[in-house]
């Protein structure tokens, strides 16, 4: 049996012997009002302890219930703190109803030897589950708490830059981050698992199922890869790819507005760690390499007047990396004069990294003249075409903190009227990114 399924059995069985004993002593000393009231703070302590203990048995009851939510949490916590906190006031009560005399025979004869006892269980079984290797499965699988506590607590200390007006207080808004119109991204690419299963032989069978939205490209290439732990250690087999398959990747075609393309194919491969073991806890990533699609209108007003201030740039669609034009001057800008503007790109979305740019084209309108380092211009239209991570990081002012690319560029305004007008500048970019979707596979008896 399972070391840490077998402490909780122990110590499922003890509490069941004092709860029997407790209702003995309630029925045998009667009803106690000011004993029991005396003993409700020490039921509801208890009874925090007992919903802490229904959180941590929610991730045991997971290898074999599967994760129900977090419903399945919040059930097991009422019901810890209920169960705990009962037999506890129930205890207490019946202790505290008790002569002097034989409280003291229980202190000394039952309730220090029982602290004793669970503190020795629970090194013990700690001691054996460590050795055997089943307690930093347990762990790994309770990884995602810790990973959601470690990325709640980083972006809590975000906070700390307000104290001294830094731009990357939350709170500050930058000019150099567009506003974005969709939360949607254009191309919808969406991923889910299921059949996570080891087998009896130790291989991987797990069903990779994609569902994909193209209203624009007449293909959209995916490839997909399969790696074993979550720093891709080891890359696993890729087979069964189904509709839209062509070689090592699938290309979708075109589809209507709302429209939804579905496939699937299979990771596989020997899972040797888990060879010999009863329990085996480990995460899959899911690598797909695939495009994505960005429009950004920079609303630039040129005139005399009104004052406008700073003018952020629109995204239509999300993205993974941001595209942004902006200016840190204030509009409209001003006939004769020259301002400086930059192109940045910058990531949102920490699981994606950009691959290479397919190609970015801003337009410009015929009054104003424009340049950018590294972009060729021609007929009012700048361009950037196929620079891969690394040459991006090489060419701009790269940011590696923020992974953030700039690109400084400049504009003159020829002619403008008094009254202010619009003339917007629009960018069109593609670019490739790897996205990476995680799960998590177990073994258990």
């Amino acid at each position: 049996m399972d070391p840490i399924f077998l402490f909780i059995l122990i110590i499922s069985i003890l509490v069941a012997i004092f709860f029997i004993t407790a209702v003995v002593f309630t029925i045998s000393k009667g009803l106690f009002g000011e004993v029991a009231l005396n003993s409700l703070h020490i039921a509801l302590f208890a009874g925090l302890i007992g919903a802490v203990i229904g959180v941590l048995l929610s991730l045991f009851a997971i290898f074999s219930i599967g994760l129900k939510g977090l419903l399945g949490t919040i059930v097991l916590a009422i019901s810890g703190f209920i169960i705990l906190g009962f037999i506890t006031w129930i205890f207490v009560f019946t202790y505290n109803g008790l002569p002097e005399q034989v409280r003291r025979i229980v202190l000394y004869v039952v309730i220090i030897p029982l602290i004793l006892a669970i503190i020795v269980g629970l090194i013990w079984g700690l001691t054996i589950a460590f050795r055997s290797g089943t307690l930093p499965q347990y762990l790994k699988f309770a990884s995602p708490l810790f990973e959601g506590g470690g990325k709640a607590f980083s972006e809590l200390a975000k906070f700390r830059y307000c104290l001294y007006a830094d731009p990357r207080c939350p709170f500050f808004v930058s000019w150099e981050d567009p506003n974005i119109q969709s939360t949607q991204e254009e191309f919808s690419v969406s991923v889910k698992f299921s059949e996570k299963n080891i087998l009896s032989n130790d291989n991987l069978n797990m069903l990779v199922s994609l569902s994909v939205s193209n209203p624009e490209l007449s293909e959209l290439h995916v490839k997909p890869k399969c790696f074993l732990k979550k720093d891709k250690d080891r890359e696993l087999d890729i087979s069964m790819m189904g509709s839209y398959s062509y070689g090592d990747e699938f290309i979708f075609p075109t589809t209507a507005p709302g429209q939804k393309l579905h496939t699937s194919f299979r990771c596989g491969g020997e899972i040797t760690e888990a060879i010999d073991k009863n329990l085996y806890t480990e995460y899959v990533v899911v690598e797909l390499e695939r495009p994505v699609a960005v429009k950004t209108i920079w609303p630039v007003w040129i005139g005399d007047e009104p004052y406008m201030g700073i003018v952020r740039s629109e995204m239509k669609f999300d993205a993974p990396y941001m595209i942004s034009l902006g200016s840190n001057n204030d509009m409209p800008f001003q006939q004769g004069k020259e301002y400086d503007f930059q192109l940045t790109i910058k990531r949102k979305e920490e699981k994606v990294k950009l691959k290479k740019i397919e190609s970015i084209s801003i337009l410009f309108p015929e009054n104003i003249l424009a340049n950018c380092d590294h972009l060729e211009g021609q007929d009012h239209e700048l361009q950037l075409n196929e620079y891969d991570y690394e040459n991006l990081k090489e060419l701009t002012q790269y940011d590696e903190e923020l992974d953030k690319f700039i690109f400084p560029c400049s504009l003159f305004v020829s002619i403008a009227p008094t009254k202010a007008v619009m003339d917007p500048f629009e960018l069109e970019a593609y670019y490739t990114v790897y996205s990476d979707h995680k799960t998590m596979i177990t073994k258990s008896p």
